[in-house]
C-alpha cells in the first residue's frame, strides 16, 4: 500500500471512530456522511486530475469533513479557481443559504 492509500484509509478510520460515538444516531449520521463526502471530493479529484495536478490525495479530516490536495506548478489562476466547483454534491450549509432566494 502506497503512502496516499495509507493516508486515506487511516484518515477514514479516524473519521469513523471519532464521528460515531456510542449513540446509534451518530453511527447512522456518519454512515450517511462518509459516502456523501467521498462523492463530493471525488468531483474535485477528477477536476484536479484533468487540470494536470499530481500527487493527488483525498483524505478525511475527523470531526470536520474531507479534502483533496495535490501539486501543480505554473497553473493559471482560472484553473485554480475552477477545480473547486465541479463537486457533484454541494451540501455546504453556506452554499445553501447563499443560493436561497431572498
Amino acid at each position: 500500500m502506497d503512502r496516499g492509500h495509507l493516508i486515506f484509509v487511516l484518515s477514514l478510520v479516524a473519521f469513523l471512530a471519532l464521528g460515531a460515538t456510542n449513540k446509534q444516531k451518530n453511527w447512522e449520521f456518519t454512515a450517511w456522511l462518509v459516502p456523501i463526502l467521498f462523492i463530493h471530493e471525488t468531483g474535485h479529484w477528477i477536476a484536479m486530475r484533468v487540470f494536470g495536478y499530481r500527487n493527488l490525495r483525498m483524505f478525511f479530516i475527523p470531526l470536520f469533513g474531507a479534502a483533496v490536495m495535490g501539486r501543480h506548478w505554473n497553473v493559471p489562476g482560472w484553473k485554480k479557481a475552477s477545480y473547486r466547483w465541479p463537486a457533484p454534491c454541494r451540501e455546504s450549509p453556506s452554499e445553501f443559504f447563499l443560493a436561497s432566494p431572498g
